[in-house]
């Protein structure tokens, strides 16, 4: 599995803005992840009602991760404020 953030940095230089990492997130619950699980399911360890909450909480953290590298670029863009500016 490739989780290494891309070699584009924020403005401060100080921590890596993943893009489009939220894709290869994506990729990878589909190619490693799912069928796992579907094996797990399959071998009655888990329902199917239980492999889908499972594989949907994945899928929304990935969302989750990228709705706040969203609002930290805002942020990173957004002028400073106030006398320290």
């Amino acid at each position: 599995m490739n989780l290494t953030p891309s070699n584009r940095w924020c403005q401060d230089g100080k921590r890596a803005i993943w893009d489009g990492q939220h894709r290869t997130f994506s990729e990878e619950i589909s190619t490693y992840v799912s069928p796992m699980v579907r094996r797990f399911c399959e071998s009655d360890y888990l329902s199917t009602s239980e492999y889908h909450e499972f594989i949907e909480s994945c899928y929304s953290q990935v969302n989750e991760l990228r709705d706040l590298i969203k609002e930290k670029e805002a942020e990173a863009k957004q002028p400073k404020k106030g006398i320290w500016a």
